[in-house]
């Protein structure tokens, strides 16, 4: 349905000025990484090692509060 689509688009629109994000593209990795224009691959690699990175300590993390509870 297209009124969906629409809204669809205008909530992310909404959601990544709120963000302060304007420029394209923009990736977000994990959420709460960017990287905004336009950059050659061995940048994108590198900002999703960071994110895998991210998630690794995160990982850690919910395993050493699993151990102490």
């Amino acid at each position: 349905d297209s009124d969906l689509e629409e809204a669809a688009v205008r909530s992310e629109d909404r959601t990544a000025r709120e963000a302060g994000l304007q420029g394209v593209p923009t990736f977000i990795v994990n959420g709460k990484f960017a990287l905004s224009g336009a950059h050659p691959p061995e940048v994108l690699h590198q900002m999703f090692d960071i994110g895998r990175r991210d998630d690794e300590a995160a990982d850690r993390a919910g395993e050493a509060g699993a151990r102490m509870t």
